[in-house]
């Protein structure tokens, strides 16, 4: 119970400390990215039917739905948008700590309550899971895109609790797990048009582990070997078995699941029919595929990409992320008396060297590293470790389940398809850097699950020594033990990252404002613009403002529609309105143009007859949009923008 404790505190802690981080400093959180005009634009859209115009190309409807009820509630905030993602957000800190102990979860039937497999797995698990939701609730990538109104930290939220509720669906045999996965599937569907991933990632660990491992070619043959959730006694730590599953009942619930996911999608599917079906989306986004050509230099973006949001949030949640499964082997270590360990020297190094590394080369190359350890060591050391477990003389495991102590659990399977999948498709399209959200969080997953099994490599923990004794906490103090530790580390990396110059500047709460205040610059200048020319003829409007590929300011001058001026917001993506005929000569008609029309401006020094450059803007693009064209470093070249507001000549 007071391991529960422990471990419940600890993460209710996490989630806390991920919320605080992702709503610090809410005035610097705006729409402002080119996709988040689209999300968001809903309800300000009114007269052109309720969404940007050709927003089916850009995401399914479940999100820019959200967002419109969202505001219906709020009484149409503008900035109310912004706080889905942050609790979307927080609750993927949650999912990734759930779906991570999931993942680990045997499916072996142990036969006796004193099994030391549950023990020492138990422990991983338990770590593993804390250190992912330690990660994902202080990176920097994961609060940066939890401050935008996009759809991937939504999307990965679904995936995450889908593949879930999926794995625990095979492994158990459950009907109702497996309804939840193809629900959350549908979600993610719905949110994103890549949100079927769970089914491919699903359906891959499933098959490797059927055709690859003994076990599931046992499952195949018509063998029960996979076990139904552990119930754990009163009163005490272990677990036992309660079934099992039949061999093919895998593969029949990852149909289910397949068939329901697609089933409530269908509705979505259907949708599309009047804009030219699916085919007019998949061919839009053929646009987006770089291919094998553009594989390596899309790897490097996104490499880069992730160094430049390692910033000192990432350190202080890697730091974290190793201390927890060190935290939880003192309390092991002092109750079992272990000594002469080699955690003296492995500790202090791997704590340092991880720091190191991430200011160094950032977290996703760290990240590969500990994954990487997390396969590799679960073979060489949790199921070697095991392995004296087989022998009749020690009582805890039928002979009959030796096999399963030689393979990865379905879970890590699962995992494992999860990851090199991504790896090896993320980068055959264009390195937009959101992109790779969800191969980061699978990689994050991973790697504490290296963390956690590197520690009891470093404790010397072996099957059978931790399966002699219920586990349970003693009262050590842990602050004691870490505080020298705790301080070596920053007085060795906190000087490095100030050399560096990353600690001044956090992208990931980097002020995203700059529509808004271009928003009243453009309207005071259109007000100033009226004095002088001639005004509307009719009452109950002074202007029209088309805003031509630039969302995000479209969606911050239509929420201020009701503002003083009365005008329409129109967007735009090309120069019909200048057309004859198409702009209403008893009306004034304005168009604004931003970085993303830099062809079109060049056409428009030309239409002098037609168009009148009013006056020029200077903005600020924050680096969640510069990034999609570009690397970090070419930021410094890039960070001065200029919004331009044009008269257009009114027709009679």
């Amino acid at each position: 119970m007071r391991n529960l404790s422990l471990n419940t505190l600890t993460l209710l802690l996490l989630l806390v400390v991920g919320f605080v981080l992702r709503v610090t400093l809410p005035s610097r959180m705006a729409v402002e990215h080119f996709d988040e005009g689209v999300y968001a634009s809903n309800l300000y859209s009114d007269h052109i039917g309720f969404e940007y115009p050709d927003r089916q190309y850009y995401a399914p409807p479940l999100l820019p739905a959200i967002f419109e009820w969202v505001m219906v509630f709020t009484g149409a905030s503008s900035h109310a948008v912004m706080w889905v993602n942050v609790v979307f957000g927080t609750g993927l800190i949650f999912a990734v700590w759930w779906t991570t102990k999931e993942l680990l979860q045997t499916s072996t039937p142990i036969s006796t309550p004193a099994s030391a497999k549950w023990d020492l797995v138990a422990v991983i698990q338990q770590g593993a899971s804390l250190s992912a939701a330690a990660m994902v609730a202080c990176g920097d990538f994961f609060i940066q895109y939890s401050r935008a109104a996009l759809t991937d930290i939504p999307v990965t939220f679904w995936m995450v609790s889908a593949v879930g509720c999926g794995a625990r669906a095979l492994r158990t045999g459950s009907w109702k797990w497996s309804a939840a996965s193809a629900m959350l599937t549908s979600c993610a569907w719905w949110t994103k048009y890549n949100g079927w991933l769970p089914l491919a990632i699903l359906g891959a660990g499933l098959a490797g582990w059927l055709v690859l491992t003994q076990l599931g070619r046992s499952s195949l043959s018509g063998a029960s070997l996979l076990a139904t959730p552990p119930e754990k006694k009163k009163g005490s730590n272990r677990s036992q078995s309660s079934g099992t599953v039949s061999g093919w009942q895998p593969v029949v619930l990852f149909a289910a699941i397949a068939l329901g996911a697609f089933l409530l999608w269908v509705p979505c599917l259907n949708s599309l029919q009047a804009t030219g079906g699916y085919a007019a989306v998949a061919k839009n986004h053929q646009g987006y595929l770089v291919g094998w050509s553009g594989w390596g230099e899309s790897v490097s973006k996104h490499v880069f990409v992730n160094w430049y949001y390692s910033n000192l949030p990432t350190i202080c949640g890697l730091f974290i992320a190793i201390v927890i499964p060190f935290q939880r082997g003192t309390y092991i270590d002092s109750y079992l008396q272990l000594q002469n360990r080699p955690l003296f020297f492995g500790g202090p190094i791997l704590l340092f060297g991880a720091m190191i590394s991430v200011v160094i080369a950032g977290l996703l190359p760290l990240l590969l590293v500990l994954t990487t350890i997390a396969f590799v060591f679960w073979k060489k050391h949790v199921n070697a470790s095991l392995r004296e477990l087989e022998a009749p003389a020690a009582g805890n495991l039928d002979a009959a389940n030796a096999p399963a102590l030689r393979t990865l659990p379905l879970g890590m399977w699962i995992l494992l398809a999860w990851i090199l999948g991504l790896l090896l498709t993320t980068p055959l399209y264009r390195p937009y850097p959101r992109l790779i959200l969800p191969l980061l969080t699978a990689l994050v997953m991973g790697a504490a699950i290296g963390v956690s099994v590197l520690v009891s490599v470093l404790r010397g923990w072996r099957g059978a020594t931790i399966g002699q004794r219920p586990l349970k906490e003693l009262s050590v103090p842990i602050i004691l033990k870490m505080v020298p530790l705790t301080a070596s580390i920053f007085v060795s990396v906190v000087p490095t990252v100030v050399t560096l110059n990353r600690t001044v500047f956090l992208p990931a709460l980097q002020d995203r404002t700059g529509f808004v205040s271009v928003t009243s610059e453009v309207l005071a200048a259109i007000e100033k613009d009226l004095e002088v020319h001639q005004k509307s003829e009719l009452s109950n409007i002074d202007c029209v403002i088309y805003v031509l590929a630039e969302p995000g300011l479209y969606y911050q001058l239509a929420a201020r529609e009701n503002e003083g001026l009365k005008y329409i917001s129109q967007p735009a993506s090309d120069l019909g309105m200048l057309s004859s005929g198409k702009v209403d000569g008893k009306v004034p008609a304005y168009l604004v143009t931003g970085m993303h029309a830099q062809k079109e401006i060049e056409q428009l020094d030309l239409e002098f007859n037609r168009i009148l450059e009013v006056t020029t803007l200077d903005f600020t693009p924050s680096d969640l949009v510069l990034l999609d064209d570009m690397t970090p470093r070419e930021l410094s070249n890039h960070r001065d923008q200029k919004v331009r507001l044009w008269r257009i000549n009114r027709d009679h």
